[in-house]
């Protein structure tokens, strides 16, 4: 029985092999970014017209509320902004649905009773 006390792992060593553990797998891969040369800026698809319209439409309405709060580099990060949202706007956009598909979930209201 004395032996099978000395194997058994306490919640401290157990929680201090953890966290080296984790710090030990990060290290490798910081190590493997640092070696790689940087990517060179990748050249996003332009929008389409309309898109590009919409965009616009969107950029000057936010500049118009809230511009005097923006300096001229935020300006410009908020005009990527809106034009990688506009992106991800197409492609939702892009999915077909009819008013007879079903929802994916399902809201249930439940009384406050527990099941």
């Amino acid at each position: 029985m004395a032996d099978e006390k000395n194997t058994t792992l306490t919640r401290r060593e157990f929680a201090a092999g953890a966290a080296a553990l984790a710090v030990s797998a990060t290290i490798p891969a910081a190590a493997q970014q640092a070696t790689q040369p940087p990517k060179p800026p990748s050249q996003e698809p332009a929008l389409a017209p309309a898109s590009q319209a919409e965009a616009g439409r969107a950029y000057q309405a936010i500049v118009a509320s809230y511009g005097e709060r923006f300096t001229e580099e935020q300006k410009k990060d908020l005009q990527h902004m809106v034009e990688l949202q506009q992106k991800l706007l197409d492609t939702l956009r892009s999915y077909e649905i009819n008013n007879s598909d079903q929802p994916a979930t399902v809201l249930r209201l439940v009384s406050g009773e527990s099941r």
